[in-house]
C-alpha cells in the first residue's frame, strides 16, 4: 500500500524527506534578510500551517517570510515571519514537518533550566576525573 502524496501550495511530495529537501533548498538559497519571493513565500506560508503553534506564530497575519541567522545560534540560517503588525518571530521547518513531543519540550526545558550549573561544575573539575567507585 503506497503512503498518499503531500501537498503543498500545489507542489506533490511522496515523502517527508523530499518535502524537507524542498524546503532546504528554499532556505540556503535564499538572500539573508530579503524576503522570499511570492511563489517561496506562499510555499513556506502553507508549510507553516503545520507548525503545531501556527495560530499564535502568525498572529495577525503574515506580511512576509525571510532568511536570517539565529542570534542563539550564529552558523544557523533559519525562516523568520513578520506579521502585519510589523512584530517577527521565527519558526521551525523541522518542527512543522515533525512535531516536537511534550515530553521532549519537558526534558529540553529542564535541561536548560540547570545548564548553568552543569558548566560550572565542569568548569570545576580537574581533567581526567577519577571515578570514585572504581
Amino acid at each position: 500500500m503506497s503512503r498518499p502524496a503531500i501537498i503543498v501550495a500545489g507542489e506533490s511530495f511522496a515523502t517527508k524527506k523530499a518535502l524537507q529537501e524542498r524546503i532546504r533548498v528554499i532556505l540556503h538559497g535564499a538572500t539573508l534578510r530579503q524576503r522570499l519571493a511570492e511563489t517561496e513565500f506562499r510555499f513556506r506560508l502553507d508549510v507553516l500551517q503545520r507548525h503545531p503553534h501556527a495560530e499564535q506564530k502568525v498572529g495577525c497575519g503574515v506580511e512576509a517570510i525571510f532568511v536570517r541567522v539565529n542570534p542563539q545560534y550564529s552558523a544557523t540560517r533559519g525562516f523568520w515571519l513578520r506579521r502585519f503588525d510589523g512584530s517577527e518571530t521565527d519558526f521551525s521547518y523541522l518542527e512543522c514537518l515533525n512535531p516536537t513531543s511534550h515530553a521532549a519540550r519537558f526534558t529540553r526545558a529542564c535541561r536548560s533550566a540547570i545548564e548553568d550549573q552543569i558548566l560550572g561544575f565542569k568548569d570545576r573539575q580537574t581533567w581526567p576525573i577519577d571515578c570514585p567507585f572504581t
